[in-house]
């Protein structure tokens, strides 16, 4: 841990974040520079830190440590390409014209029909029997017991991934819900609803999205800079997060017989597991790329990110992950190594595919976007839709970041987002329009 690359790892991120403390408007501490920001410190700082402390880096048989300086150094590459795209290139962003604010309301009830459609979505696929599982008291009691209405075959991922579109649902309701009292109790119900369903299924991407999207929105439609009673709900998340990581079962809640037998720091311990184990693979993986000199290179990735939109029955052949898996069964000379589920940081995958060249270039590419989307909220600031959409982007770069697999991360922003971030033109004309 006494690596100078982490020195400068710990600088640049406390710079970023110091720099947009500095500005005289609130809301630049919700720009997406501090979100990665944040995320890298978790990710990148304090998850190997408790690894070398509790002598937690070894992955099988593979001890990661020596590779640590190298997975830092990917990290400073990457965030220096995302620096030169923000700043930089700001001078490249297409001319903007502002747009006409939608009514809020307009938005809440478009809101609440996303809400309503998604979960009749997912219940057609998973089947409406995990409405019972969303009492935690008796979730594991009805883990598995639910059956697909419909055979759907090869559509039925699609419809589960609709489960993704509740979040913004909610976001689109809340700038209502924030100025007129009658809009508060479905925005809040949907809350309630949806945090206990992510909780109880184990989606923890899912509540870090929504609880991030939910207090950046509220900060920003508020124009507020952080207090210190949100980072007392920080240590709450950790150990909520800890606590679904206790014998953790999908769709069976959390195991309440093993949370009350440990303590604080035992509760939050499962949370940085698995910053540990991330943050530990990418550095194996890096490392293992950097020995062989044998990348994947951009084309391998670009056509598995097209391919996920298609589904399976119409191209049967389709592998979207070939690229890493093999890079993984490399890593470990092992073929098990491609059944392990393992993740790794975006910069692991970066360097997979070009190198220090690929994690710098693609930083530039996610910096210029980043500044594209920020640029965007300013000019409309005042406008719930633009907003929210901004919101809801800038919260899912904690997936981004976390989950270094590019056509996983294209499809559930897919279905989280993306496609009302493409179509807002016909969406605000839809909204325009009335109910």
């Amino acid at each position: 841990m006494n690596d100078p690359t982490l020195a400068v790892l710990v600088l640049l991120l406390g710079a970023i974040v110091l720099y947009h403390l500095c500005s005289p408007d609130p809301r630049e501490l919700f720009a997406p520079p501090v979100i990665v920001a944040v995320v890298f410190f978790f990710y990148a700082v304090l998850a190997p830190r408790d690894a070398v402390q509790t002598g937690e880096t070894n992955i099988l048989f593979l001890d990661a440590l020596p590779s640590y300086p190298l997975a830092w150094r990917a990290v400073v590459v990457h965030l220096l390409g995302f620096l030169v795209g923000y700043h930089w290139l700001r001078g490249w962003l297409p001319r903007m014209r502002r747009s006409m604010p939608v009514s809020a309301a307009g938005l809440a009830r478009l809101g609440y029909r996303i809400c309503v459609w998604s979960t009749l979505a997912y219940g057609i696929s998973a089947g409406f029997g995990f409405i019972l599982q969303l009492n935690p008291l008796v979730a594991r009691d009805f883990a598995g017991s639910s059956t697909p209405l419909l055979a759907l075959g090869a559509l039925s991922n699609y419809f589960s991934y609709a489960i993704n579109f509740l979040t913004l649902g909610i976001i689109f309701q809340l700038p209502a819900a924030f100025q007129i009292p009658s809009f508060r109790f479905n925005a809040y119900s949907w809350i309630l609803f949806t945090a206990v369903l992510y909780v109880n299924f184990g989606f923890r991407w899912r509540l870090a999205v929504l609880f991030g999207a939910v207090t950046i929105l509220w900060h920003l439609l508020a124009c507020r800079r952080p207090s210190w009673k949100l980072l007392l709900t920080l240590p709450l998340l950790l150990v909520v997060a800890g606590a679904m990581g206790v014998n953790r079962q999908y769709g069976g809640g959390i195991d309440f017989e093993a949370v009350s037998t440990l303590n604080l720091d035992e509760l939050i311990h499962p949370t940085l597991t698995e910053g540990k184990s991330v943050f530990n693979m990418t550095a194996l993986l890096i490392g293992d790329v950097q020995d062989r000199g044998e990348y994947a290179g951009f084309l391998r990735p670009l056509v598995a990110t097209i391919s996920t939109l298609i589904p399976r029955q119409f191209l049967p052949g389709k592998d979207i992950a070939d690229y890493l898996r093999d890079a993984f069964v490399a890593v470990f000379d092992h073929p098990i190594a491609a059944r392990m589920g393992l993740g790794v940081l975006n910069v692991g995958e970066y360097y997979l595919i070009g190198g220090w060249l690929g994690v710098f270039l693609i930083g530039m590419l996610i910096g210029y976007l980043a500044r594209l989307l920020w640029a965007w909220f300013r000019l409309n600031s005042n406008d719930p839709f633009v907003a929210s959409l901004y919101t809801m982007a800038t919260a899912f770069l904690y997936q981004l970041i976390s989950r270094g697999f590019t056509p996983g991360v294209f499809i559930l922003a897919s279905f989280t987002f993306l496609p009302f971030l493409l179509f807002r033109r016909r969406l605000r004309a839809f909204l325009a329009a009335g109910p």
